[in-house]
């Protein structure tokens, strides 16, 4: 009796790893490189119904004349630890906490290219070259939940994501061997 349990266990249990693996191959997440460097459309139009100017990260960080008010913004991205910021590209001493607007415009090709890149919202954490269109304000619980009630940057949309060759490389690399996508995560 002993044995047919074992036998049955060791069974099931070949089983499940089996379909485990199985659906990992099958499941595995797909990403296309002709669009890691698309510009959002979306994110352009709006700059054609209203202006917005142009700025680096440490002209408006500590600026009250840019609370609310929509400005583009050439920085680095990063996510640590589920945390996410925008760093100053030419001063990494000069970052700021960000969320994401209630009424964010999607872009599907420039946001699966961030969260790649960057490993927002996975597992893993990097940082990658955007040009964004937000505002200076406080972030919303909902838009991030670790930084949320602080001011800082609100991510109105994410025009262009601007990976080099091997932020690319090594964002694919851990996107496509996260064991967590076939669960969604």
């Amino acid at each position: 009796m002993k044995k047919t349990f074992l036998y049955v266990a060791v069974g099931i249990f070949t089983f499940l790893i089996s379909l485990g693996t199985a659906l990992y191959f099958v499941q595995r997440p797909d990403y296309d490189l002709a669009t890691s460097r698309n510009v959002c459309q979306k994110c352009l139009d709006v700059s054609k119904t209203e202006f917005i100017e142009t700025k680096a990260l440490s002209e408006i960080v500590n600026d009250k004349d840019f609370q609310g008010k929509k400005v583009r913004v050439k920085a680095r991205f990063r996510h640590d630890a589920g945390y996410i910021f925008l760093e100053d590209k030419g001063n990494k001493n000069i970052s700021i906490s960000v969320g994401f607007d209630k009424n964010a415009i999607p872009c599907q090709d420039t946001e699966k290219t961030l969260q790649i890149c960057s490993g927002y919202k996975t597992w893993y954490d990097h940082s990658v070259e955007v040009i964004v269109v937000g505002y200076l304000g406080k972030i919303s619980e909902e838009s991030n939940q670790f930084q949320g009630g602080e001011d800082g940057f609100n991510i109105y949309c994410v025009e262009q994501v601007n990976p080099t060759e091997e932020e690319l490389k090594i964002g694919i690399t851990k996107f496509e061997n996260n064991p967590f996508t076939i669960f969604g995560w």
